[in-house]
């Protein structure tokens, strides 16, 4: 008996309900076609109020009293709902008896936990929080809205849950905490992230320290999209199709799952340039420390270098082992034992974890690492367009001219579209949405990304180069004379030969003598400025801890004014000081000169390269020698009695210029050239401050309670240290810098030291107020690195943390280099900066930004890190799940998901309509087209006419009508005038490409020219052949109730007796069987029970008798064994295992409604079951 047309059927699920257990097994009861409400029931005003998702489960297939294959059968949507805010997707779990909670889970897995975030919770996050607070070092990844976090918190009974971030705010804050050498500070990023849901319970947070936070604390991890799910729909053509297309456009290729409402999150003050941090060295040799461990928590334990590690330069010998960094974070096991399961190293902060294999570790290591700091370098960015020709999974790039930095290059590109990134760790490998490498020596880079860029985007690319930054390492010894106390006396206008230091050294006093012309000498030297009061001096000791400095001397208040000067071509200086005679010692003349500097440019166009000039003041100070000169080899006199003076008023100086060689296009080299220029005095007056040789002095003494030591690690050098990049020994002891402090004596267990001074980074100078007494020594610096001064660029490219934007809200700012002048700009309603500084345009669809700063002719310069933004993230906030009955945070933001991917069948669709007004009896009309899929005909009422009263030649095209001709329906009704016939044709074909722009392409070329709007294409659920079936049938000697094998492999021993499954095979039939695993258990040596895991004991027969269970859903039995086919020997407890299949697939219908007034009272979709057979 062959399959016909009524015996493809759809059935009901179990239970059609929304509840967690709706749907289950299947039903003898078949959803008829046309019925009102045969799987849903209506919408109600709160669904349409705050939207609603509706989950059934059917099964489709045939019901035939055979087992007839029916081949290659799917299941397609071919009308949609008539209503824009109801729509119908179809997804198949491959479950026969999964529920609704089951299927739930499957949709929510659209993301899963990833690797651990780049932040920790600070503090305890309370039930019914709308925002957390997070904490995390300054180098790391901001989070972004839209991105979704997975909490897990062992210490609350290992409570779980996804949250997905709708604000971002973030400062940088101090924090402080308790060690044993009492209050330490550090500085962490501080993030308060809002979200689309409240907490729905307590998640532990940690309390902040210098690593990672301590305490009992939830693990935050972020997610990646898995996408476990697929869903299929349908959708109208966009555009016409002609005959022979292999690709068209259809709506959208994402249809709603879950409703969803839009919000708007402003982004304020965003920098607009590369925000990482990269490691860069600080000393050419490398450190030893003695890494003393402390127990974390489990198998973890923890140590400090003391200072940031260059990557792939640490090695750490621990247990017997030897461990070396692979330049991405991990300590490799190189030689000797092996003791550990992982070893990472935060570069930066220099700190090491390990996770022994067993117990733990609390013991001192010994590690060598080469010291290094971590800036925020100037980015070269660029972009590659992607076309139809180039597009595809590979691509390189060619960085020659400016090769990038390790760890620092990020690629970006668009896949669905959706933002997809790859990062280089620092070893040269791209990891991320794809894979690469990078040959740091060449600047040649190769990509392989795991999904295709989307055509007419952009490959997006951000980096610090090599030679971007001029760090210059500082290292050696700090000589003697470079180490003094520097004081300002509190009555200034000092006597000559009046000033006398005295200090105490081993319980004894030291004094240094003023010799009347501004030196010092005795125990120690050092120089006095009389009229300021200033003096600096080093001891030949370090005085006792605890003592005071004492100065004694003699005071007169100076006098001052504006002394008019003149100065010759050859810069000497000529002028008379008022209130002669001056008294010797006592003059000082103030004044600035002026020196050109220049200040490199750059941008991506090596030919646009240009210098910005300038001039700077610089301030001179002169103080005359007591003996009519001035000192410091300052030439000229001065007149004690008269108050004239002469003085060399300006000096030579060093001036860098820079030019361009070998542009390329996107880079090109700095080089610089120094030149002898002369400085320049504009002014006609000075500043002179003296007293008169007449003056009444009075007697003074002051003593310095916490005497400053100054130590000048950087003399002649004028470039600035980079903070974090200084460490010196001196007089035994060993001192650090942190963000503008010097800290000594810091432990490798807790990274925290002991402050004893400050740091002056631009003028290289140390001010330590503890330190050790002695006798003085050498300071010797071990690690210290400059940054030359900084660059400007004419464009920038940048993207923003999140997407979409709403248009024209993209604000931007930035400072000119030449002027310092604000510029602003802001982009129009198509993305487009158009203003007199600013040219370039923003994609808000995907927050991308392509922006130069010219007049229209010339480039202007701009300082990178002046970039900032403001723009309004648009985010589709997703409703709660209480109310939709699924997660929404774990399902994509817009709560749409694709229905097309590639290697899909989509069957494209069309229905013609032809009029045959009042047809005749045995009328033959041929149609404008053939090969058909379906020809029906129907009256004015769009009722049908009976299929016996016509026939249908599909490949020609044509219908014959009956003779005689009864215009009746299918129940004998009889039928209204005019009648139409509709013909249906179809084209059914595999995807190859799906574009977020609707393009989808297919293999197999349309055969009609086809319209827009009135074509639909639909993606197909494919089951494949679809037959009843008996499978994996096998004997056991022993069944145990009590643990029963359900599994498909025998346990134990054979049985003796034996059924024979060759002659008499167990028989099925469509109608019948189900998806069961079933049992027949001998309780005599012929008497037997037929059990199924899922439903339990069903019937009880004997070996002389066949076996038919009925199914009472089909009223027909599940399976026939025959009895001709039992062997004897059967013992009780023997048992037969077999397992059969039904010819029903099951399918999940998930019907979406999204918030908004209804626009139709009755409304339906068509779902179409496909097949063919014998």
């Amino acid at each position: 008996m062959a399959i016909n047309n009524d015996d493809v059927k759809l059935f009901e699920s179990q239970r059609l309900t929304d509840e967690e257990d709706g749907g289950g097994r299947v039903t003898g009861s078949e959803v008829i076609d046309g019925n009102i409400n045969n799987l849903y029931r209506d919408i109600s005003r709160i669904d349409r109020t705050v939207g609603d998702v509706a989950l059934r489960k059917a099964f489709v297939g045939v019901s035939t009293d055979n087992n007839d294959a029916y081949l290659g059968s799917h299941v397609i949507l071919t009308e949609a709902p008539k209503d824009e805010n109801v729509s119908v997707l179809l997804f198949n779990t491959d479950d026969q008896i999964d529920i609704r909670k089951d299927a739930r889970d499957r949709i929510e897995a659209f993301v899963i936990p990833s690797t651990a975030a780049s932040f920790e919770l600070l503090g305890n996050q309370l039930e019914g929080q709308r925002s957390i607070t997070l904490i995390q070092d300054e180098g790391q990844k901001v989070p972004e809205i839209g991105e979704v976090y997975r909490l897990f918190d062992t210490f609350n009974n290992n409570a779980e849950q996804y949250v997905r971030f709708t604000t971002i705010e973030y400062t940088i804050e101090t924090f402080s905490y308790i060690t044993a050498q009492g209050l330490q500070t550090f500085t962490k990023r501080k993030v308060v992230a809002g979200m689309s849901s409240s907490l729905k319970t307590l998640f532990h947070g940690g309390k902040p320290t210098p690593g990672q936070t301590d305490g009992d604390k939830a693990d935050v991890y972020s997610t990646q999209v898995a996408d476990a799910s697929r869903y299929y729909g349908i959708q109208s053509l966009s555009a016409d199709i002609s005959q022979g297309d292999l690709s068209f456009k259809v709506n959208s290729v994402y249809a709603p799952l879950v409703p969803s409402a839009k919000v708007e999150t402003p982004l304020l003050d965003q920098y607009g340039g590369y925000t990482s941090k990269l490691m860069v060295p600080t000393a050419t040799n490398t450190r030893t420390v003695s890494c003393r461990f402390v127990h974390v928590a489990n198998n973890q334990s923890r140590s400090y270098l003391q200072r940031g590690a260059l990557p792939g330069t640490v090695n750490l010998s621990i247990d017997g082992g030897t461990f070396e960094d692979d330049g991405a974070g991990n300590l490799v096991h190189a030689s000797g034992s092996n003791q550990y399961s992982k070893l990472t190293i935060d570069y930066e902060r220099g700190e090491i974890n390990v996770w022994r294999n067993s117990s733990y570790f609390t013991n001192t290591a010994s590690a060598s690492y080469r010291p290094a700091t971590g800036i925020t370098g100037a980015a070269i960015s660029g972009s590659i367009e992607v076309t139809i020709q180039n597009r595809g999974f590979n691509y390189t790039l060619n960085m020659a001219e400016a090769k990038p930095r390790p760890g620092t290059l990020v690629v970006s590109y668009i896949a669905l579209g959706k933002w997809q990134d790859l990062q280089d760790s620092g070893n040269g490998q791209m990891t991320g949405s794809g894979t690469g490498n990078i040959q740091f020596d060449t600047g040649s880079v190769a990509l392989t990304f795991d999904a295709m860029p989307d055509p007419d985007s952009a490959i997006v690319f951000s980096y610090v180069a090599q030679n971007d930054d001029e760090i210059t390492e500082r290292t050696g010894t700090v000589a003697v004379d470079n180490i003094a106390f520097r004081h300002t006396v509190e009555k200034p206008g000092i006597k000559p030969g009046s000033l006398t230091v005295i200090y105490v050294y081993s319980g004894e006093n030291k004094t240094l003598t003023d010799q009347g012309n501004g030196l010092l000498t005795g125990d120690g030297n050092g120089a006095i400025h009389y009229a300021p009061g200033e003096l600096s001096f080093k001891l030949n000791y370090l005085p006792d801890a605890g003592t005071e400095i004492e100065i004694q001397y003699q005071e007169g208040t100076p006098a001052g004014g504006q002394v008019e000067v003149t100065v010759d071509g050859q810069g000497v200086m000529t002028g008379t000081i008022a209130g002669a005679p001056l008294l010797p010692g006592s003059v000082q003349l103030q004044f600035l000169v002026g020196q050109e500097t220049e200040v490199p440019n750059y941008g991506r166009e090596g030919n646009d390269f240009q210098t910005h000039q300038d001039t700077r003041n610089v301030s001179k100070n002169y103080y005359d020698d007591t003996a009519g000169g001035w000192k410091d080899g300052i030439v000229g006199t001065i007149d004690y009695q008269t108050g004239e003076f002469v003085v060399q008023a300006v000096h030579d100086y060093s001036h860098t210029t820079y030019s361009v060689s070998s542009p390329g296009e996107w880079y090109y080299r700095i080089n610089s050239e120094t030149l002898t220029k002369t400085q320049v005095f504009n002014g006609n007056a000075v500043t002179a401050i003296a007293q008169a040789s007449n003056l009444a002095h009075q007697p003074y003494t002051e003593t310095i309670n916490s005497p400053e030591l100054s130590i000048d690690l950087l003399p002649l050098v004028s470039d600035p240290l980079l903070p974090g990049s200084v460490i010196f020994e001196w007089n035994g002891e060993t001192y650090f810098d942190r963000d503008g402090q010097v800290f000594k004596d810091i432990s490798t267990e807790t990274n925290a030291g002991v402050q004893v001074g400050v740091i002056d980074y631009t003028g290289g100078e140390v001010k330590l107020a503890i330190y050790p007494s002695g006798n003085i020594q050498t300071a010797n610096l071990l690690a210290a690195a400059t940054i030359s001064a900084g660059f400007t660029t004419q464009a920038i490219s940048f993207r923003t943390p999140g997407s979409p934007l709403r248009i024209g809200s993209l604000q931007l700012t930035a400072m000119r280099a030449d002027t310092a002048e604000i510029i602003t700009a802001t982009a129009d309603f198509n993305g487009l900066f158009d203003t007199a500084e600013v040219q370039g345009k923003i994609n808000t669809a995907i927050g991308w930004a392509d922006i130069k700063f010219t007049d229209g002719t010339n480039p202007i310069y701009i300082i990178p890190q002046s970039v900032r933004y403001n723009t309004i993230v648009e985010t589709s906030l997703p409703l709660d799940a209480e109310l939709i009955g699924l997660d929404p945070v774990r399902l994509p933001p817009d709560g749409k998901v694709p229905i097309y991917r590639a290697g899909d069948i989509v069957v494209i669709s069309h229905t013609n309509s032809t009029d045959a007004a009042t047809p005749a009896a045995g009328q033959t009309i041929t149609l404008a087209r053939d090969h058909q899929a379906d020809i029906a005909v129907e009256d004015s009422a769009a009722t049908p006419l009976a299929t016996d009263q016509y026939t249908t030649d599909r490949n020609a095209g044509s219908l014959t009508f009956a003779n005689p001709l009864s215009l009746i329906d299918g129940e004998g009704n009889a039928l209204t005038a005019p009648f139409t016939i509709k013909d249906r044709v179809e084209h059914m074909s595999v995807v190859n490409d799906v574009q977020i722009n609707g393009d989808l392409s297919i293999i197999a070329p349309v055969p009609w020219d086809l319209p827009a709007t009135e074509t639909t294409v639909s993606s197909a659920v494919v089951y494949g052949d679809l037959q009843a079936r008996q499978y994996s049938f096998f004997t056991q000697k022993v069944w145990d109730n009590g643990n029963p094998n359900w599994t498909d492999n025998r346990e134990g021993d054979n049985t003796t007796a034996q059924y024979n499954t060759i002659n008499y095979p167990v028989e099925v039939t469509n109608k019948g069987a189900i998806y069961g695993k079933w049992a027949i258990i001998f309780t005599t040596t012929t008497a037997f029970q037929v059990v199924e895991e899922k439903l339990g004991i069903i019937a009880n027969g004997t070996t002389t008798t066949d076996i038919e269970p009925i199914n009472p859903e089909a009223g027909v039995p599940y399976f026939t064994i025959k009895s001709d086919g039992w062997g004897t020997g059967w013992a009780v407890g023997n048992a037969i295992r077999f397992n059969t299949d039904g010819c029903l697939a099951p399918v999940w219908i998930c019907r979406t409604v999204l918030a908004g007034q209804g626009t139709e009272t009755n409304d339906k979709f068509t779902l179409q079951i496909r097949g063919d057979a014998d």
